[in-house]
C-alpha cells in the first residue's frame, strides 16, 4: 500500500516487514517521502548492500551473500519498474494498467524491461552500452539460479563472461558438465558487481525520464535512492 500524502507528511518514515533495523541515510528518507510514495525498491537495494558485506566473509556465508545480492539486485530493478508504472498510471494519469500488465507478462525479462521503458518514456536502455549488458547477465544469473537452469547455454555464456571479469572462479570442468551448480565458484566481487549493476541500471532509467517538473522530481528520487555507496 502507498501512504496518502497527508499521512506521509505527518508520520515518521515507515518500514516494511523484514526491513533492516538500520535505516538508510537521512537524505534517502527525504527522497522516499518527497513524492508521498514509499519506494520499496530502495529496501530491496538495502538487502543487496548488506549482502555485499556478508559476501566478504569466508566459507559458506560468503557464497550466500553473493547469491543473495544477485537475487535481490534484480528484484530491486523489477520493483523500481513497477513503481514507475504505478506512478505513471495512477499519479500522472498516463498509460493504462491493463495494457501494462499484458506487456509485463508477455516477454522475457530483459525484453520486458526494454518494452516497459519504451511504454513509459518512449525510449529504452542502449543495448550497446552499460549497464544494459550487465543487466542481461544479472537476469540470466538470477534466472539460472531460481529456475535451476544451471546448464542453459545463455547462463553458461554469462558464467564465462563473469569469469573473465573476475567475479567467478573458473571451474576445472566446463560449466555445463559440473556435477553441482555454479554457486561454489562465486567470489565476493560478484556481490559488488550485482549491487553496482542495480544502482547503475536505476540511474540509467532515471536518465530516460522526460524533462518535465514531475519526472525531474521522480528522477531525483531514484538517483538519491540508488546512489552507489562505497563497498
Amino acid at each position: 500500500m502507498r501512504p496518502s500524502s497527508r499521512s506521509a507528511r505527518r508520520d515518521p518514515p515507515r518500514t516494511a516487514v523484514g526491513a533492516p533495523s538500520a535505516p538508510p541515510p537521512i537524505a534517502r528518507w527525504g527522497a522516499l517521502r518527497s513524492w508521498s510514495i514509499l519506494n520499496l525498491s530502495v529496501f530491496l537495494l538495502r538487502i543487496v548492500r548488506e549482502a555485499v558485506d556478508r559476501a566478504k566473509q569466508t566459507g559458506f556465508y560468503a557464497q550466500l551473500g553473493a547469491l543473495e545480492a544477485v537475487v535481490f539486485a534484480w528484484a530491486a530493478i523489477e520493483a523500481l519498474l513497477n513503481e514507475q508504472a504505478y506512478i505513471a498510471i495512477n499519479v500522472f494519469g498516463h498509460g493504462d494498467e491493463i495494457v501494462y500488465h499484458a506487456l509485463e507478462r508477455s516477454r522475457p525479462a530483459f525484453d520486458r524491461v526494454q518494452a516497459t521503458l519504451r511504454y513509459l518514456y518512449g525510449s529504452a536502455l542502449d543495448d550497446s552500452r552499460q549497464p544494459a549488458d550487465h543487466l542481461k547477465h544479472l537476469i540470466r544469473l538470477r534466472n539460472g539460479l531460481v529456475h535451476y537452469k544451471f546448464r542453459d547455454p545463455d547462463v553458461v555464456k554469462t558464467l564465462n563472461q563473469l569469469v573473465q571479469l573476475g567475479y567467478l572462479n573458473e571451474p576445472s570442468t566446463p560449466w555445463d558438465q559440473l556435477p553441482i551448480a555454479w554457486t561454489g565458484q562465486v567470489k565476493p566481487e560478484l556481490a559488488v558487481w550485482a549491487y553496482h549493476t542495480a544502482c547503475d541500471t536505476a540511474v540509467a532509467i532515471a536518465d530516460l525520464m522526460p524533462d518535465d517538473e514531475h519526472h525531474r522530481e521522480e528522477a531525483k528520487i531514484i538517483r538519491a535512492n540508488f546512489e552507489r555507496e562505497l563497498v
